[in-house]
């Protein structure tokens, strides 16, 4: 067998339980009279209704129901008696549980020995009750219809709520999954929101469910996200899985369809272009009409989701060349200033690596100190304009000389100027502003303190210590010690000294890029 396929066991571990058989309706009898409790239980302890039995719980008093009441948020029924150790006992129970447990889902059956205590008329219309009995009228068939009645009614009011729940889910993780842009992340994502979708009320582990994410291109699935036991084949080609998932996973794919099979979903998306993604989900047990509505509904979104995702990468790929084709021009155009000003072109390289060191500790995000990175490439694209006898003159210029020198920032400026290309942007910023000093004796136009532009302040440090650190006609290379104590002496009239103090914090940093750039 090659080492890229995996195979699996024909016997797997059993199947989660089957947690609807182990879940019981919860009855609370509440009444001060114990042979109430006893006749009560022994009426309604057979009753089994949608294949789950009865659970009864106790309370003799107001006080006693409302502390079960705030523990067990779950019961069904209430058979509440009114008079226990005061006459409106119980319908203080009544309001302690619809209006501060804020509980409207549990039926509550009034029973009373002494109607003339509490009125019907009166207790329905004041109170949210939903059957009023007196315990004379209750005989066991009597009992057994209101039970199976009142069950039925919270049953289908816990129905409603699960849908509403799932639908606020499948709209929070709707929003999750288009945020993603990793198609991993992505498919990882939708494992752990379909495992939710599944009986929400009842809080299941993600790590619980088996299930995967997978690619599938030329009559192979490739795992890209996995739960359970598929988690530990994520991101590996796969040959041979069971034949049944196989089968079904085919069947999909074949039929260009989502299936529900038996206790299994699997979940079929193909992108425009023809990618196409399977879901596979196993104990989906009991899983009723509304679990396959809720999440056919979530799966509407998959699809739109994963169709974002591909275009997002098809997107940054494009964008990815057209960003490399940028950074060559410029390379190239790097070269013909650094020909004709005989610097090397890993000067600019220095300054630019050496900027973002500086940019991400000032906060840039990395959109911005992507752009900064490019940009400060181009810090001295006006030297093109200069004349070259001038650039490379070995001895020091005359006035005259420097003033020609200094247009170069305008020169580049003019150059960079673009309303389209937040790069060139940014490149023209720098352009005229690298030349700037933090006290205003700089140029061309004397700004000073923080009207210069902050990649103006990051490129001019960068700028002035690889100048000291490289030979020119003119001088020799300085050590870095030098060129360090140089700038630390320059802070706070050339330089901003909070970028100087972070240059110096990351000095180390700054000596790796000297290092891998040199001359």
């Amino acid at each position: 067998m090659s080492n890229d396929e995996i195979l699996f066991a024909d016997e797997f571990p059993p199947k989660r339980q089957n947690i609807q058989s182990q879940k019981k309706w919860k009855i609370l009898i509440v009444d001060d009279e114990q042979e109430i409790h006893a006749m009560t239980k022994l009426i309604i302890q057979e009753i089994v209704f949608e294949q789950m039995p009865i659970e009864m719980i106790s309370a003799y008093s107001a006080e006693e129901a409302k502390e079960i009441l705030r523990n067990e948020r779950d019961i069904a029924i209430i058979l509440l008696d009114v008079v226990m150790e005061t006459e409106d006992a119980g319908l203080e129970v009544v309001k302690y549980l619809r209006q501060i447990l804020k509980n409207n889902l549990v039926r509550i059956i009034l029973r009373t020995g002494q109607p003339g205590q509490a009125p019907e008329n009166e207790v329905i219309i004041n109170y949210d009750i939903n059957d009023y009995k007196e315990k004379t009228e209750l005989t066991s068939q009597k009992l057994f219809t209101t039970i199976i009645s009142a069950l039925r009614s919270y049953h289908d009011l816990k129905t409603i709520e699960r849908n509403q729940l799932g639908l606020a889910k499948i709209i929070s993780a709707s929003k999750d999954l288009f945020k993603a842009q990793s198609l991993s992340t992505f498919a990882s994502g939708i494992l752990m929101q379909l495992a939710s979708l599944q009986d929400v009320d009842d809080g299941f582990l993600y790590s619980d469910i088996d299930s995967f994410a997978a690619t599938y291109d030329s009559d192979k699935f490739h795992i890209i996200a996995g739960a359970g036991k598929f988690a530990k084949i994520i991101d590996q080609p796969v040959t041979a899985l069971p034949k049944d998932i196989l089968s079904i996973l085919r069947q999909a794919i074949e039929e260009k369809r989502s299936i529900f099979h038996q206790h299994e979903y699997i979940g079929y998306f193909a992108s425009k272009e023809g990618k196409q993604n399977v879901l596979y989900l196993a104990g989906l047990n009991n899983i009723s009409d509304l679990d396959k509505e809720l999440i056919n509904v979530f799966a509407s979104n998959i699809s739109i989701a994963f169709e974002n995702i591909y275009l997002n990468q098809k997107l940054h790929n494009t964008n990815d060349k057209m960003l490399k084709d940028k950074k060559n021009v410029i390379s190239r155009l790097n070269e013909i200033i650094a020909l004709r000003s005989q610097e090397t072109q890993n000067h600019v390289i220095r300054v630019s690596k050496i900027a973002c060191i500086l940019g991400k500790e000032l906060g840039m995000s990395a959109e911005q100190l992507e752009i900064l990175e490019i940009a400060s490439l181009m810090h001295d694209v006006g030297k093109i304009g200069i004349p070259e006898k001038i650039l490379i003159k070995p001895g020091q210029l005359t006035t005259e000389e420097f003033e020609i020198i200094k247009t170069h920032s305008l020169l580049g400026e003019n150059m960079l100027r673009s309303k389209d290309s937040p790069i060139l942007q940014m490149a023209s910023i720098i352009s005229i502003t690298h030349h700037e000093k933090w006290d205003g004796s700089g140029y061309p136009q004397g700004l000073a303190f923080n009207n210069i532009p902050l990649p103006g302040r990051i490129v001019a440090l960068c700028d002035i210590f690889d100048a000291l650190i490289s030979k020119r006609s003119y001088k020799l290379a300085w050590t870095i010690t030098k060129a360090s104590q140089e700038i630390r002496r320059i802070s706070g009239r050339f330089l901003d000294p909070k970028i100087v103090r972070i240059f110096q914090d990351n000095l180390h940093k700054i000596m790796e890029v000297v290092k891998e750039f040199p001359d």
